[in-house]
């Protein structure tokens, strides 16, 4: 994985084993997310909701939190960018934009979350590697 701190957000970049459609479907299919979609800053989420089009609301509602968000922008298998917070951890609601690429047979999830502060992005950064490791595991 390779992270980088822009100073103004977070930019992660990771490989997956899996087409881009299977990997960017992962971020929308209830039953996928609820494996590995911000499970850290949430806790267990049993039945997340996810209305995957544009303007459509995402919830889940975890042990520990709940977030809510709205999918901004949905180009499949491409691109889809989310705002989404965690009332909870404080009342911003991040821009999450995540870039599906095709590499031979999988393909590079570029992921920038933006309005970082600085000093969150060493936390920030291990989360979202736990939260791809996650992911990996569900796509099996």
């Amino acid at each position: 994985m390779t992270v980088d701190p822009t100073g103004e957000g977070l930019y992660v970049r990771r490989r997956f084993e899996a087409p881009p459609e299977r990997v960017f479907d992962a971020w929308l299919d209830p039953g996928l997310a609820r494996h590995w979609l911000l499970t850290a800053q949430v806790g267990e989420v049993a039945a997340p909701s996810i209305d995957a089009r544009v303007g459509g609301l995402v919830r889940l509602e975890g042990t520990l939190h709940k977030g809510f968000g709205e999918i901004l922008e949905l180009d499949r298998p491409r691109r889809l960018v989310l705002a989404f917070g965690i009332p909870a951890l404080g009342p911003s609601v991040d821009r999450i934009v995540a870039e599906f690429t095709p590499d031979g047979t999988g393909c590079v999830l570029s992921v920038t979350k933006e309005g970082l502060p600085p000093e969150l992005a060493d936390e920030t950064a291990e989360d979202w590697g736990a939260m791809f490791d996650r992911l990996e595991a569900a796509l099996r």
